[in-house]
């Protein structure tokens, strides 16, 4: 969804209200640093200060669909879910939006979101249920689980993206493979075998639904 300027100031304004945590604005335009190392510089921070930092990109359909969550969410989660291996390309840096007309990066929102472990993130932020996006509540039993088994924390959210930062690629082939037909069914992606080879080498998992 593009939005104009005024638009997308008034979609930044009604998310911080809904937020009820501390939040700014940053201004990415220009900026030179990656923002996965922003990220884990306001982790660390957010390991001494309490809080889990979440990058968000608002717009009209992403706080509609906030809105609706929050006021369904019981934060119950269902039990845990469960060709040939290739080299994927590895994924180092989050996508970050850019305005459609100047290529600039949009100004993003980090929330500092006071939870006690950081796939919790969903919980405050209810995320997904629109057509082959899982809903909210299986959303947080993935996040749940990938945090358990490889340390997998939700770090930017889009309107119709989300994105997990690991420390430590899923080097091992087999749990790679096992992995890859995980995300596959949380989101219809690339072939399985070319995702777990991507898995292999990434520290950051992208996911996007229509």
């Amino acid at each position: 969804m593009t939005q104009t300027g005024d638009e997308k100031k008034e979609s930044y304004r009604k998310m911080l209200e809904i937020m009820g945590c501390p939040c700014q604005v940053i201004d990415r335009r220009g900026a030179e640093q990656p923002l996965e190392e922003l990220y884990l510089e306001k982790r660390e921070q957010g390991k001494r200060d309490g809080f889990v930092p979440l990058f968000i990109y608002p717009d009209e359909n992403f706080i509609d669909m906030v809105t609706t969550n929050l006021a369904e969410s019981s934060m119950e989660m269902p039990e845990s879910l469960l060709g040939r291996f290739e080299d994927g390309k590895a994924a180092e840096h989050f996508q970050e939006d850019t305005d459609y007309l100047t290529r600039q990066k949009s100004d993003v929102i980090l929330a500092e979101i006071p939870v006690d472990q950081p796939w919790k993130v969903l919980g405050w932020l209810p995320f997904g249920g629109w057509n082959q996006c899982p809903d909210s509540g299986r959303m947080l039993a993935f996040a749940k689980q990938w945090y358990e088994m490889w340390g997998a924390v939700p770090a930017v959210m889009g309107a119709d993206t989300l994105q997990f930062y690991v420390d430590t690629p899923v080097a091992d082939q087999e749990q790679a493979e096992k992995l890859a037909m995980e995300q596959f069914g949380f989101c219809f992606t690339e072939e399985v075998m070319t995702l777990a080879g991507s898995l292999s080498r990434s520290h950051v998992w992208f996911f996007w639904w229509d």
